[in-house]
């Protein structure tokens, strides 16, 4: 399966000083073109420095592990018990609304956790060195109801890929919830989406 969309034509807006040039337009009746014919500019500079830099932070000391360390399956089984809990005691004890407040707020934080730590880090084959942790550790994404297939494609190869690229990376379109880029259309409430989403996305 070949995942596609139809990107912007001509220069793309990039938030690093980079540049990124656009093939030339299609003729009528030409297929969509893939992303993946996205041109970048000749020079890996910036990558080289991302890369060397981070391996030095995890030659620094000891204990600094590429693929997940017991610190992180603590928390796994942490997160995985808040979870755990709070949807039992949720669903089939809270009878009132002071009871079920709270449980409601801890599995939220839950759901966050997996997602953002144990999914995301199985996502991207950091959880573990062993590929069957690695795919388990994904696959928690699909116990919170969203599909770790489309995530792949969506965060650990598009965005990755492309990242605040406007136009290419996916992770920056929400729509008019938020305006993650300059270049997205901007709405008049956007301003106040600090007091909804924590920060401020309205440039």
């Amino acid at each position: 399966m070949r995942w596609r969309i139809q990107p912007r034509l001509g220069k793309v807006a990039m938030t690093q000083k980079q540049e990124i040039h656009g093939r030339p337009a299609e003729q009528p009746g030409q297929a969509r073109r893939s992303i993946l014919n996205l041109e970048f500019g000749e020079s890996r500079a910036f990558e080289v420095d991302v890369r060397q830099r981070v391996n030095a932070y995890f030659q620094q000391g000891p204990g600094r592990s590429q693929t997940g360390s017991w610190p992180m399956y603590v928390k796994t089984a942490i997160i995985m018990a808040c979870f755990a809990t709070s949807y039992v005691l949720l669903v089939f004890v809270a009878t009132r609304v002071w009871q079920a407040l709270p449980l409601a707020i801890l599995l939220g934080l839950s759901v966050a956790g997996i997602g953002f730590n144990i999914a995301h880090d199985g996502g991207h084959k950091a959880y573990a060195k062993a590929p069957w942790a690695n795919k388990l550790a994904a696959m928690t994404m699909d116990l919170i109801g969203v599909s770790s297939y489309v995530w792949f494609w969506k965060h650990a190869i598009i965005h990755h890929r492309y990242v605040n690229i406007t136009g290419y990376d996916t992770d920056c379109d929400i729509g008019i919830l938020g305006r993650l880029s300059p270049h997205s259309k901007r709405f008049p409430f956007h301003r106040c989406s600090i007091f909804i989403s924590g920060r401020s996305t309205g440039w």
